[in-house]
């Protein structure tokens, strides 16, 4: 996932968002329907913005009367399509040309698929820098909005006269067209139906946790090496079952996010501070960038109940590689290679104690009801568990199914 906002060459990029229609479905115009507190044109340009497009067009037609005082002072052109009763196409025709002539390209949003994440434009900028002329946002394999086109195909689209508007323009240059997978599932939700616009509302207050496809995809992104990954799903599926035996006897841990967070804690491993490091690339997703950021070091927390951060901490220092390790011998290794630096030994042990502090509380709340006789510790457990194949790397689907 790229962390620059918007490269350079972004001043000859253009966002066009289309804001003009009827709304018959919806029954009333979806372009001022709230999201997130903001009406949906607004939370459109916010979106661009975010991305870091300065030069936005914004095409309104029906009832324009009510959308351009909104707009005043968004630093956007507005531009009235008169020809909007003729469909959608005439608005982009409209904005495609009133572009500055220096535009190299230009995104097509509709003002109905409003929620963009901040991390899109970008990558998709960053795909046509490379020579690309059609560049489509792909979130697991299906592609959204918005598209981010050449400038070459302006005369293309402003004269073109037959059917299928815009997707029939673009399909005659589709070798010339590129997916470009975004973990963005925003680029798919639109507004056209009621229910299309309740489930917008409830994708806008989740606080999303990625699921089992998401996680494949972000580490994709960020090409985690295979090994990485394989520490990360035993540490995941070990921190599982640690969460729904603590469930079992009365905590209310989220099992979902503790699984999210297993599998992603390592995505920027071999990066200096890679716990904060992966905690930014998971910056849409705060829950889990939260978990993420404290599997180095954590401040344990005075609670009896362990939360989901002091989960994966346990689980994270009790896997070396993608095999159990008991604390001590995991931390042996490290404190003998640095027995002659006293500061990167200190914080070897405060880790160590840290470990011992939240095995000490899931002890005490488990009570050890099961491995008394299998060497009284909760990881004489977990290793008898793992030896009879109980959580041994669990399957993605398999983990979901049984912790959510």
């Amino acid at each position: 996932m790229m962390k620059d906002k918007i490269p350079d060459s972004t001043v000859s990029i253009t966002g066009i968002i289309i804001a003009a229609g009827f709304s018959f479905r919806m029954k009333t115009l979806k372009q001022l329907l709230p999201l997130n507190g903001l009406p949906a044109v607004i939370q459109a340009v916010k979106s661009m913005q975010a991305g870091g497009l300065q030069d936005i067009i914004v095409v309104v037609g029906h009832k324009s009367e009510q959308l351009i005082p909104l707009l005043r002072n968004l630093n956007v052109k507005v531009l009235i399509n008169e020809r909007y009763a003729e469909g959608m196409f005439t608005s982009i025709q409209t904005g495609v040309a009133n572009l500055p002539p220096q535009t190299k390209g230009f995104f097509l949003l509709p003002a109905d698929t409003p929620i963009i994440s901040a991390e899109t434009i970008p990558s998709l900028i960053h795909a046509f820098q490379t020579q690309n002329e059609i560049v489509y946002p792909c979130y697991l394999g299906h592609r959204g909005h918005p598209p981010l086109i050449s400038a070459r195909y302006i005369p293309d689209i402003l004269s073109w006269k037959e059917e299928g508007g815009l997707r029939a323009v673009l399909n005659c240059f589709e070798n010339y067209a590129v997916d470009v997978p975004v973990n963005d599932r925003g680029i798919l939700l639109d507004m056209d139906t009621p229910s299309d616009y309740l489930k917008l509302c409830k994708f806008c207050r989740e606080n999303p946790i990625p699921s089992i496809k998401e996680c494949e995809m972000l580490l994709d992104l960020e090409n985690v090496p295979v090994d990485v990954r394989n520490h990360s799903q035993s540490v995941a599926s070990m921190a599982c079952e640690i969460g729904r035996r603590l469930n079992e006897v009365g905590c209310q841990l989220n099992l979902p996010l503790i699984h999210a967070a297993g599998v992603l804690h390592d995505i920027a491993k071999g990066e200096h501070n890679h716990a904060l490091k992966g905690a930014d690339r998971l910056a849409d997703y705060p829950e889990v960038a939260e978990v993420v950021a404290a599997h180095m070091d954590i401040c344990v927390s005075s609670s009896e109940f362990p939360d989901e951060k002091e989960i994966i901490y346990l689980a994270d220092k009790l896997v070396k590689n993608d095999q159990l390790a008991g604390l001590q011998s995991r931390f042996a290794f490290a404190l003998e290679k640095y027995k002659d630096d006293p500061m990167v030994r200190q914080k070897v042990m405060e880790r160590l104690e840290n470990a011992l502090m939240i095995k000490d509380k899931i002890e005490a709340l488990l009570k050890m009801p099961f491995g008394e006789h299998r060497a009284g510790t909760l990881e004489g457990e977990i290793k008898w568990m793992i030896s009879k194949k109980a959580c041994r790397r669990l399957p993605a689907e398999t983990v979901r199914q049984q912790f959510s």
